[in-house]
């Protein structure tokens, strides 16, 4: 009887606000479609304008409206007044329903997710327990309430970092939506995002990213590509790659995602201005501040037009936008933007809201920055209080980051133990919070690192600083594959820091005659050193012998783009804006080919970093008198100064030692005086080659700290050094440095082989290829004594040397002939003649760049012409729009080097211009090639990059498959150079090896030009 008079009752009044339901449905339409325009203001009346019609009676509709207004609150962050609503929406369902009826038990549900979103984690936890077992009892365990209630309930403990039980509840949902609906459905979507987020926090790479992707091959069933709901899911899923440092990725998707939403008739601007944001950070972190400008200057436009209508918004972009100011160095601006974020958040917000707290933080990194210790001190301090006091001693990844930051700071006022204390505690939050691997954390012991080495505590500093080499190399080891050459040393430049605070204990412990531990430094120096270069030779490896057709037609399609570039930059034009423009998107262009290929080929999914590389399997490579010298240029980020913080600026050359008695680990050598070798040595190095003196300097400073070291390891000598160079080292030729006490050059008291890296040793031995038998099986090409003028008589070269000037190359006019080179060709001919070597001649008009960029896989190719190199044009020199383009066609190592080829004063404008850059060069066919030999000035020169050597021709020629190059350091004399050549091709042909030919070939120089300047400028690279 109770239960129908209620019903009569419901119909009543149901019946009696006929009249006004359509106002009130109006209300709410209106109010909901304001909002979502974010025209909250017009939204906050309109829906007190409803609730007010509705008070009244206080039945379900009066709960819809209520929960409608709530939730509009809640998107406003005015979490207060949502609150009083959501808990006057329980007490009506609660009196109306029952405390048993299924609509209270799924409202607990929403009121605990409104909780778990403002860190009320115990309030939410409490609902969810009354809540679950009504609605397991009323639905039943597989039901979508009850998934749902899973999936909220695994939101709250996501939030409290409790990932095992957040696992468990995300598993359960999605397991229930599986079998009512199928994976398809857009419930299993939203929740296997945020599994797929969780296993990011938990660093399980390989899981997390293998579920994303099948993640948003579902979201790209549901919706399609071009949908706001699919967009959003990649976005998250970019965070994650990026996370792991797949860079290029992340970028190509960001792209696509931003170019289908210009493409809307009506694109959500939020998600346009986070996929922008997002693109724009990866720019910015990756050192692209060119390119990060062009989209911040976008966002900055697109948050104008937020400022009056959506200030929280415009207020979290600009945000943004101050932390990418802050990459460019741009402190002030972003400064700027910060307070006004943080003014915006204050009035809206009130004092206490947690993003307060955030752009605290921000503003104290900034004053940090510009070494303003005791305000960023203060600022992190308030922070930190803030977010303790609203976390209530619950631990999260902001209050532990806001700690580590304090601990830095710290660190530069010299507050150590304070710095200790924060530091230690922060880092035992990120491991509760199980963000051992999180970016905040690395950086957090990266501080601690650096905190122990100024304290002398190596054993500790060394633990630290292991532990982030350890990631960043695994790090690497996932991104390197995927990009193309110019981001893979992009990458590794960025990923510096790290290997700096490890390089910075080795150099401060040393002192202290701290026990280095050799073995593994060494180790990861054979993934480290020389590792674009070696991967980027595989990728072409495995692309070529891939056996795909459209693999292989796609890289030479690349190759032949490449080749367009190069024309392209090489052409006049009177619309320099404009050439700019095609330039920059030319680039682009291949630099996306070349990602694809590089993803595409066999290499991206068998290739890794993680392969066995010991400093065993080097030793296993040498006879019993051999032994390995692999230098290693680093420069600390710190120093010990009387127990004080400072910054370091000295270059260190670690120097690893390995004999066929290396026990325990390799020897070191730390050679401390490295800002001097790379300056002063070296310019009197080069002084005393260029005027022909004598040198009493050089071998003290480059070889006799080695030779000492080398002595105490064996008092006999060795036959043989394989020594792999980087720095300074790059740039002198070792067989010049003269012994002053004993007169005698390294050329003569030692057998010097220079290799890339002791990793060459491992994967190709150390056996040489015999050239003085087969003779029937090779082929040669000897090119030489180029017609640089196609259109008139050429000049005979007025100097002695084999290199032209920087203007030469520049105006392209009054290129000197060199009659040494056609002596030189023709009498190797001759020699080759006597071997029956198939050998194919190219002089004058024939030693054009068409017919050099058509010789496939020779055995030998010998290149005799003018060579040069450019350095780059520097940024204050930039005064016109030519210049700026010139610059930016400099920027690339591989275009200021090359050789000059018939026709280059008189280039075919739709053919070839006759200069063959050592970027053209890249693209040659020379799998095979046992033996280069550019045979002119400065082949050998070229951008020095830490532990990747040198960007020129000599790394086009590898890189284009030759086994081993011989090239010059300096300017060469065209007559010594042809008796050097010519002598070299006869010792090898008679039966020794090249590296022996070659040497003998010096000596024999020698005794004709005593001057190293004649005989030593030629170095041999490679196998």
């Amino acid at each position: 009887m109770q239960k129908l008079t209620l019903i009569f009752v419901f119909l009543f009044l149901i019946s009696f606000s006929t009249k006004a339901q359509s106002t009130w449905q109006e209300l709410d339409s209106m109010a909901q479609e304001a909002a979502t325009n974010k025209q909250f203001k017009t939204a906050d009346t309109l829906f007190q304008q409803a609730i007010a019609l509705l008070s009244v009676e206080r039945d379900t509709n009066y709960a819809e409206v209520a929960d409608n207004y709530a939730y509009i609150l809640f998107l406003q962050n005015r979490f207060a007044e949502a609150e009083v609503l959501l808990l006057d929406i329980k007490d009506f369902k609660a009196t109306y329903f029952g405390k048993e009826h299924i609509e209270y038990a799924l409202f607990c549900t929403n009121l605990a997710f409104f909780y778990s979103k403002t860190n009320r984690y115990q309030d939410a936890i409490l609902l969810h327990r009354e809540a679950r077992p009504i609605i397991e009892k009323v639905k039943g365990k597989y039901s979508p309430e009850y998934a749902e209630s899973c999936n909220k309930l695994a939101i709250v403990y996501h939030k409290m970092r409790k990932l095992q039980e957040a696992e468990s509840y995300y598993q359960q949902a999605l397991s229930i939506y599986e079998k009512l609906t199928g994976k398809i459905h857009p419930r299993y979507l939203n929740i296997g995002v945020n599994l797929a987020t969780l296993y990011q926090e938990r660093n399980n790479s390989e899981r997390e990213l293998d579920f994303f992707k099948e993640i948003l091959q579902i979201g790209e069933q549901l919706y399609g590509k071009s949908h706001v709901a699919y967009l959003s899911v990649l976005s998250r899923y970019v965070k994650i790659i990026t996370h792991w440092g797949i860079i290029a990725e992340a970028e190509i998707l960001l792209r696509e995602a931003l170019e289908m939403m210009n493409q809307m008739e009506e694109k959500n601007e939020d998600l346009y201005i986070e996929l922008t944001s997002q693109l724009a950070h990866l720019y910015a972190s990756q050192g692209m501040y060119k390119r990060a400008e062009e989209l911040i200057q976008e966002l900055i436009n697109l948050t104008d037009n937020q400022k009056a209508q959506n200030p929280m918004d415009y207020a979290s972009n600009i945000n943004n936008i101050a932390i990418l100011r802050i990459y460019q160095l741009k402190y002030e601006e972003a400064l700027a933007l910060y307070e006004e974020s943080l003014a915006i958040y204050r009035a809206t917000l009130g004092d206490e809201h947690p993003f307060i707290n955030t752009l605290l933080n921000n503003i104290a990194g900034y004053y940090q920055t510009i070494q303003n210790y005791t305000v960023a001190d203060s600022l992190f301090r308030i922070a930190l209080r803030k977010n303790e006091e609203l976390s209530k001693g619950i631990s999260n990844e902001s209050t532990a980051n806001v700690m580590s930051n304090l601990g830095s700071c710290l660190i530069y006022q010299s507050k150590y133990d304070e710095a200790e204390d924060y530091l230690l505690r922060s880092s035992k939050m990120f491991q509760e919070l199980g963000l051992r691997q999180s970016e905040h954390h690395m950086n957090c012991l990266r501080y601690l690192a650096q905190l122990y080495t100024l304290r002398k505590k190596y054993q500790d500093a060394e633990k630290y600083a292991k532990i982030l080499l350890d990631v960043q190399v695994k790090k690497i080891s996932n991104i390197v594959p995927l990009l193309s050459e110019k981001e893979r040393l992009r990458f590794i430049q960025f990923s510096g820091a790290f290997f700096k605070t490890y390089y910075s204990f080795i150099a401060n412990s040393y002192k202290d005659d701290y026990q280095i531990d050799t073995k593994y430094l060494y180790n990861k120096m054979l993934i480290y050193k020389g590792l674009v270069f070696s991967s980027l030779r595989k990728t072409k490896k495995s692309i070529l012998n891939s056996g795909d057709s459209t693999l292989i037609e796609n890289f030479k399609t690349w190759q032949f783009e490449k080749d367009q570039l190069v024309k392209l930059q090489s052409e006049e034009s009177t619309n320099l804006k404009l050439k700019n423009e095609q330039l920059k998107q030319k680039m682009q262009e291949i630099n996306d080919m070349e990602r694809k290929l590089s993803r595409k080929s066999a290499l991206f999914a068998k290739y890794t970093l993680q392969q066995e590389l010991d400093w065993k399997k080097a030793k296993a490579q040498l006879k019993r008198k051999e032994v390995i010298v692999d230098i290693l240029r680093i420069v600390p980020d710190i120093s010990i100064d009387k127990n004080k913080f400072m910054l370091r600026t000295d270059t260190l050359y670690i120097v690893l030692f390995i004999t066929p008695k290396t026990k325990k680990q390799p020897d070191i050598l730390v050679l401390e005086n490295g800002s001097n070798l790379e300056t002063k040595h070296l310019n009197y190095y080069k002084r005393t080659i260029e005027f022909k003196i004598e040198d009493q300097n050089s071998y003290n400073q480059y070889w006799k700290p080695i030779q000492n070291k080398l002595e105490e390891l064996r008092k006999n000598g060795f036959d043989k050094i394989y020594f792999s160079p980087d720095g300074v080292y790059h740039q002198i030729s070792l067989n010049t440095l003269q012994n002053p006490e004993t007169g005698e050059f390294l050329l003569e008291s030692q057998n010097i082989q220079l290799i890339g890296t002791s990793r060459d040793l491992i994967e190709l031995g150390t056996s040489e290829t015999d050239l003085s038998q087969n003779f029937e099986d090779y082929r040669a090409y000897l090119l030489g004594y180029p017609t640089y003028n196609l259109e008139g008589e050429g000049t005979e070269s007025e100097g002695e040397d084999r290199s032209f000037s920087s203007l030469q190359r520049i105006i392209g006019q009054n290129i000197g002939l060199l009659p040494g080179t056609k002596t030189e060709i023709e009498a190797i001919q001759g020699y080759f003649k006597q071997k029956n070597i198939k050998t194919q001649v190219l002089l004058e008009a024939d030693a054009n760049e068409e017919n050099f960029k058509n010789i496939i896989s020779p055995t030998i190719l010998h290149v005799a012409t003018h060579g040069f190199f450019v350095p780059q044009i520097k940024e204050s020199e930039v005064q016109t729009m030519q210049d700026a383009v010139n610059r930016n066609l400099l920027e690339n190592p591989f275009m200021r080097s090359g050789l000059l080829l018939a026709g280059c004063e008189t280039p075919n404008p739709e053919g070839e211009d006759g200069v063959l850059t050592a970027e053209e060069a890249m693209n040659l066919s020379l799998e095979n090639t046992e033996l280069v030999v550019l045979s002119a000035c400065e082949t050998g020169l070229g951008d020095i990059q830490n532990g990747e050597g040198v960007f020129g021709l000599q790394r086009a020629f590898q890189q284009a498959g030759a086994k081993t190059v011989l090239m010059s350091l300096w300017k060469v004399s065209d007559e010594a150079t042809q008796l050097l050549m010519t002598e070299f091709y006869k010792n090898l042909l008679s039966g020794k090896s090249k590296r022996a030919a070659f040497k003998a070939a010096q000596l024999s120089l020698k005794a004709k030009f005593p001057e190293p300047y004649f005989w030593g400028a030629f170095v041999m690279v490679g196998e």
